[in-house]
């Protein structure tokens, strides 16, 4: 069998990644510009109330904060300054997790699909793909404003599966979030929970599969 046509004989037909945490290591950048964002407002935000906002999108979690703080802003505006503060922080920092770009090669290599499902807007996850030089790597990108429903909801991977013309059952999703991967659990898929070093914070037990690496990925999971 070509290497190329292994996917054709396996279940899954595509692998969908989500960003932070799985493509980069950005979760030390994101803490920092939330606590820098939130001390604008007076709001003191510890790294436990950080945590239960990991995997969801910049505007739900601005939103439930300003109704839990009471503070007067223009929470679309605060998006969009935190959003930029974090992409400058990141500009001459190395965050490519290690493996990844192997995987996603030898993914493709072997005839499957692969999609990026990030909560990110998508002027940062285009920016991002490019620091990376990683813009022409995915089939599809599905970001925030695609959707209405952030993770926990299952609809950022189910829209990642329809516009590859997949069922959910064929696709499996890595995420490195309890949110994430309860929806992916949520979507039907097949789920691998990536083990960074922030995810001692989040209970991934869901998932099908956990790695620490990405070398221990086995491609049998998708047969």
């Amino acid at each position: 069998m070509a290497e190329n046509e292994t996917a054709k004989n396996s279940k899954i037909k595509a692998v969908i990644f989500d960003m932070d945490g799985v493509i980069i290591d950005s979760e030390e950048y994101h803490r920092q510009t939330t606590r820098n964002t939130m001390k604008q407002f007076g709001v003191e935000m510890g790294q436990d109330e950080m945590a239960k906002f990991a995997g969801g999108g910049v505007l739900d979690m601005l939103k439930k904060v300003q109704k839990k703080y009471e503070f007067e802003a223009d929470i679309a505006k605060v998006a969009v300054d935190k959003a930029d503060y974090f992409m400058e922080l990141i500009e001459n920092q190395e965050i490519e997790i290690p493996g990844v770009r192997e995987l996603i090669t030898a993914l493709k290599n072997k005839g499957y699909k692969v999609a990026l499902a990030t909560s990110n807007f998508r002027r940062v996850a285009e920016h991002i793909l490019l620091k990376l030089n990683m813009n022409e790597t995915f089939d599809r990108i599905v970001c925030a404003e695609d959707i209405e429903n952030f993770k926990p909801h299952p609809q950022i991977f189910l829209l990642a599966a329809e516009r590859m013309n997949l069922k959910p059952e064929n696709c499996m999703v890595i995420e490195d979030s309890e949110k994430g991967v309860n929806a992916a659990k949520s979507a039907g898929m097949k789920c691998v929970a990536f083990l960074n070093k922030h995810s001692i914070n989040q209970n991934t037990s869901a998932a099908d599969y956990s790695i620490k690496d990405y070398k221990d990925f086995n491609f049998e999971w998708l047969v």
